[in-house]
């Protein structure tokens, strides 16, 4: 936007003022710093987009007796061209009910939604955005989320998205295009939830089959907001203080 455009040039100013600036992932912190070489590496700090502590499903996930149809979900913005969205839903139809795609949007473009509309399909669904205190109980009702990025940008082919970390901390597996390198250190198949990598222009015919597995107790990494925020507190706390010391020996 145009807006932020003219705002970034102001915020470049200040760089040299900051104490604490943050990126979401090693990737964007490098790629910054490359670009701004003039600042002070301790003064970035990873600050990644992780939910809260309570949204963690500690749940066993038995399916030696799956009930078809595969559950998989998409939460947030979709478009047709920066999105791998026709390919996703064309697959899913393909599977004729072994799965079903449910998408909760608030922002569509005319285009996608007519896309959807026009689909007619009662195995691709379009929802209502929910608030977001409630995202994590509709989540867990769901066995794969999915994320579209087609990389067309470093914006996106370094992303490691909230959604991400929505999806994987409810106890779902998670679809990533193959395109996307900021998230390939996530992958993983040696324990659940899986995060697979793939490639959404020849989506595998088998990939329900290969999903549909026995699972057991999930093993679940610790991305929680409280954790990493608390780091940024304590700084801001520590530059109060600070603050307050030189004022009152001025």
């Amino acid at each position: 936007m145009k807006i932020e455009k003219y705002s970034h040039l102001f915020e470049k100013k200040g760089y040299k003022y900051f104490s604490w600036i943050s990126q979401t992932n090693a990737d964007r912190k490098s790629l910054f710093l490359k670009d701004h070489p003039e600042i002070d590496a301790n003064k970035v700090h990873l600050l990644p987009n992780y939910p809260l502590a309570n949204w963690k499903n500690e749940g066993e996930q038995n399916c030696t007796e799956f009930i078809y149809p595969l559950k998989i979900v998409y939460v947030g913005s979709l478009d047709l061209q920066s999105m791998y969205t026709i390919e996703m839903a064309e697959w899913v139809i393909e599977q004729n009910g072994k799965a079903i795609w449910d998408i909760y949007t608030h922002q569509l473009s005319t285009a996608t939604r007519a896309y959807f509309n026009n689909l007619n399909s009662p195995y691709v669904t379009l929802k209502e955005a929910i608030p977001y205190d409630l995202l994590p109980g509709v989540l867990k009702q769901y066995y794969v989320g999915v994320i579209l990025y087609k990389g067309l940008i470093n914006n996106f082919i370094f992303n490691e998205p909230n959604k991400y970390f929505e999806y994987y901390i409810c106890g779902l597996d998670v679809w990533y295009p193959k395109e996307m390198l900021g998230m390939m250190h996530n992958k993983q198949t040696d324990q659940n939830p899986w995060v697979l990598e793939l490639d959404f222009k020849e989506i595998p015919q088998n990939l329900i089959l290969t999903t549909i597995r026995s699972r057991g107790k999930l093993v679940i990494k610790q991305y929680e907001a409280e954790k990493v925020y608390n780091r940024l507190l304590n700084h801001m706390v520590d530059g109060l203080k600070t603050a307050i010391g030189k004022n009152q020996t001025e």
